[in-house]
């Protein structure tokens, strides 16, 4: 079977089995005014297992894990190690800062992203061996891993929609990083970005379910231009293009629901102060990007993750329609050719599957190499 037949059209296949429930993925997302004072805190009802803080001034974004030590954190626009005096700490009712202007200038907005523990979303860490093709198991088929270096080296994000592809998260295409992603993890390479001898690396990765969504889409140029595959409103969307070689424009541009309705302001995975004409709004079904290069350069290739808050009432993808009579969920099989991987330029098929379990889209990806 040829690639255009397996992507020809759309492709409908109705079976019926028995398939569990998977969990909910969930985020919630609020911003905060800085005081300057160490151990500043940031109430949440939950211990976040991933934290994203990011200056509406200037200064990249930080990130924190529960895999990293306490008073560890990564500033992902550079390649600095991680540092000590951002997230002191990640407790059981929210997190605390420290006295860094990253994330606790006086005065300053901050915008913040935490991610609840959830079966959807794996964190964790490794050290490498510096041996190509080493497995990483995270207990399920991601469609997004993010790889964060303790040392300075940069982070480096793959999605499903990527293809074969991984990306450093404010740069360019990156060869032999995370080289594929399997029913059970991913497999990273030997470069330093992700796999130097001796040295620990955390990671992030998500599986496909409700309340998580990816994809991607080629840029047209045109401003006010909804992508409106999302499946629900998110409250969190990253978009990053797909380049061969590295500027600013590579950076990759992401939006909370913390950036009232209305204002088109984006933030970026880089040092300066938010842009408007990036992703201007997050919509009823998806989001909105504007003319920038960083999402929307005509003719270059685009992807996004895209997750949803499942404690405010959201649907986070849920169907009205769906039959769950008995001890069977029906489930819908549909192809979504996105024809945009491959990096710049140069693209080719992905046939991206979407199963309803009867509760949920659950989204499975091969690329056809």
């Amino acid at each position: 079977m040829t690639r255009s037949s397996r992507l020809g059209g759309a492709l409908a296949l109705l079976a019926v089995l028995s398939v569990p429930a998977a969990a909910r993925a969930q985020v919630e997302t609020g911003k905060y005014t800085g005081d300057a004072f160490d151990g500043h805190f940031i109430s949440l009802t939950f211990r976040p297992e991933v934290l994203v803080v990011q200056s509406a001034d200037v200064g990249g974004p930080v990130l924190c894990t529960s895999s990293m030590l306490p008073d560890r954190a990564k500033i992902l626009a550079t390649s600095d190690p991680l540092a000590s005096g951002l997230v002191l700490s990640l407790e059981p009712d929210g997190f605390r800062l420290g006295s860094n202007p990253a994330v606790n200038g006086f005065g300053v907005t901050y915008y913040w992203v935490a991610f609840r523990p959830s079966a959807q979303l794996a964190v964790g860490s490794y050290v490498a061996t510096g041996a190509s093709s080493t497995p990483i198991s995270v207990g399920f088929l991601p469609v997004a891993v993010l790889v964060v270096p303790e040392a300075s080296y940069m982070s480096t994000l793959r999605t499903a929609s990527s293809g074969a592809d991984a990306y450093r998260i404010n740069g360019a295409l990156e060869g032999d990083a995370i080289t594929q992603l399997n029913d059970d993890g991913f497999q990273v390479g030997a470069i330093g970005d992700v796999a130097e001898s001796g040295q620990t690396y955390h990671y992030l990765a998500w599986a496909a379910g409700r309340g998580v969504a990816e994809g991607g889409y080629r840029g047209d140029g045109n401003d006010d231009r909804s992508i409106s595959e999302v499946g629900f409103p998110p409250e969190y969307v990253l978009v990053k293009g797909m380049e061969a070689s590295g500027t600013s424009a590579n950076a990759a541009a992401h939006r909370p629901a913390s950036i009232e309705a209305g204002v088109d302001l984006s933030l970026a995975v880089n040092t300066k102060p938010p842009e408007a004409n990036n992703i201007q709004a997050l919509e009823a079904n998806g989001f909105q990007v504007g003319t920038h290069s960083r999402v929307n350069a005509n003719g270059q290739n685009y992807v996004w993750l895209a997750f949803a808050n499942l404690t405010d009432g959201g649907t986070g993808g849920s169907s009205p329609d769906a039959d769950t009579s008995g001890s069977l969920a029906r489930l819908s099989y549909r192809a979504s050719p996105c024809g945009c991987a491959g990096g710049a330029g140069a693209a080719f098929p992905l046939l991206s599957v979407l199963l309803w379990t009867g509760s949920q889209w659950v989204r499975r990806v091969r690329p056809s190499t």
